[in-house]
């Protein structure tokens, strides 16, 4: 009892007596000389204790680990109170446990966002191949004469309706053709699909026996992949390009009439050309289903990770 008295003595008053020690370093010296002194008054009881003797063995003899453990089991399981009070330490150690769970899902979820760049990645690499396999062609950047009396009794028979349209109600589907390289070509105009033409009926093709693109087709598949895209270069290549963007508009209003803007725009703030007109490539088959198997396996993760990512 003398001793559980002296300890609480000792401990109110060194409790009182560091109150004042701190207040009195820190108002005089500063609050970063009270840390020192906390560390100096430790290293002081360390020494101290050095210094101590006596016997101190233990005179309780000491039983194995898994018998106590079955003891304080059985102990606490018969105690209400210490039940609830182990109930709240898993709790605790429980919202450690969710939060270390969190971690690792999260990481699991940069693991999908890195398999949805990689497919974003392939899915333009097959764009890009689409665009190359085209370019391997020897393409005139000279466009065979339009055969527009030819044109006219198509246009008669199907075209007339579109001349009111808007461009954004116009679309041009490349569909697949006789040959690998030109496709045929299917338009609808307010979404009432027309017949299908061979490319060349509307002018995207030259030669009679064997078709071969022309630079016309050329931008069009190239429009089909992008909707809008953004020029990187020097001057002379963006004259260039503009130049064959231009050839295109202006056969598209050959092809559909005159409005007040051109079907095809560009930005020169972003430095970027859109098309109004929808173009949609679906010539090659075994292509547009990988990709088309890429769009599921995309949704498939947007829905997992619950996020909207778009190629």
């Amino acid at each position: 009892l003398n001793a559980l008295a002296s300890q609480l003595i000792g401990f109110n008053t060194s409790r009182m007596i560091g109150s004042i020690l701190a207040g009195t370093v820190i108002s005089v010296f500063g609050i970063e000389f009270s840390y020192l002194l906390v560390m100096l008054s430790s290293w002081i009881g360390a020494v101290l204790f050095l210094f101590m003797g006596g016997n101190y063995e233990s005179i309780v003899k000491s039983d194995s680990f898994w018998k106590s453990l079955r003891e304080g089991i059985k102990y606490s399981w018969n105690d209400k109170s210490i039940l609830l009070l182990l109930f709240i330490i898993l709790s605790i150690m429980g919202q450690y446990i969710l939060c270390w769970t969190m971690i690792h899902v999260d990481k699991q979820n940069q693991f999908v966002h890195q398999i949805l760049e990689w497919s974003t990645k392939l899915s333009d690499d097959l764009d890009l191949m689409n665009y190359l396999v085209l370019e391997t062609v020897d393409i005139s950047t000279k466009t065979t004469p339009f055969n527009e009396d030819k044109y006219a009794k198509l246009w008669l028979k199907e075209m007339s309706t579109g001349m009111d349209m808007p461009w954004e109600s116009i679309a041009i589907e490349l569909l697949p053709g006789e040959s690998f390289f030109v496709p045929n070509i299917r338009v609808s105009l307010g979404g009432i699909r027309k017949s299908i033409q061979d490319a060349r009926a509307y002018g995207f093709a030259s030669g009679k026996d064997n078709l071969s693109p022309n630079i016309l087709l050329r931008v069009l598949i190239l429009f089909s992949r992008k909707k809008k895209i953004k020029f990187f270069g020097m001057d002379e290549e963006k004259n260039k390009i503009d130049t064959q963007v231009k050839q295109l508009a202006k056969h598209l209003e050959l092809l559909f009439g005159k409005r007040d803007d051109p079907p095809i725009l560009f930005n020169e703030e972003a430095q970027e050309w859109k098309t109004v007109v929808n173009i949609v490539d679906r010539s090659n088959t075994d292509r547009n289903n990988i990709k088309q198997s890429l769009d599921i396996f995309i949704k498939i993760m947007n829905s997992y990770t619950g996020n909207n990512r778009l190629i």
